[in-house]
């Protein structure tokens, strides 16, 4: 739980040093930007195909208030390469709750 907050915590920082002047989350670029650095934070293969993370991170916030957010998570972000962790797929749906999703 810890490890996780401290995640949250971290992403919270990469995030807000993200945003545009004006507080609105930036322009597009400064958006993707943002999102993507936040997934690599949590691990790199999250990001290895960032059109792919991007169209993952719209779909998971339609479920992400919903239950079963984090197995959604874990089903959605998950690849051949690298099979999501539930500390990961909670810190996805954390950090989205908190920026991306709301």
């Amino acid at each position: 739980m810890r490890t996780r907050l401290v995640c949250v915590a971290a992403l919270l920082c990469v995030l807000t040093a993200c945003a545009g002047e004006s507080g609105d989350g930036g322009s597009a670029d400064e958006r993707r930007t943002k999102t993507i650095t936040a997934l690599r934070s949590i691990n790199p293969a999250l990001v290895a195909d960032e059109d792919q993370a991007l169209a993952r991170v719209r779909a998971q916030c339609a479920v992400v208030d919903r239950d079963g957010a984090d197995e959604a998570a874990k089903e959605r972000f998950s690849t051949d390469g690298h099979q999501v962790s539930d500390t990961e797929a909670s810190t996805i749906n954390d950090m989205l709750r908190l920026t991306l999703c709301e």
